[in-house]
């Protein structure tokens, strides 16, 4: 019988869960984590270009973060949030980036 590592497993898990990496909850997180300074960049080229509306941005940051399903079904933020729009993203980046690359080799 062959063991399975880690990483596998939670591969294997996410995929049973129709998840993907960077669609993994990150319950600490929270909206008022992020930085409004990138929420705000956020919005203005979303419009600039065409890809959302007036209407569609101005929205409280929380029901923005919905509505780009940046919040997962237990009202979490999930890691593309964290990684687009979190205060401090280099504090976590290294060990995002390492599961990444392992989830890639496996």
């Amino acid at each position: 019988m062959r063991t399975i590592t880690g990483k596998e497993l939670d591969r294997k898990i996410l995929k049973a869960q129709g998840k993907t990496w960077d669609g993994v909850a990150l319950p600490r997180i929270t909206v008022q984590d992020l930085k409004p300074d990138a929420i705000q960049m956020f919005k203005d080229k979303a419009v600039a270009r065409g890809r959302l509306t007036e209407d569609e941005i101005s929205v409280p940051d929380d029901i923005l973060m919905e509505n780009l399903y940046l919040i997962d079904e237990d009202d979490c933020l999930v890691r593309a949030a964290m990684l687009a729009f979190y205060k401090n993203p280099v504090h976590n980046m290294m060990l995002l980036y390492l599961n990444m690359i392992s989830m890639k080799k496996g």
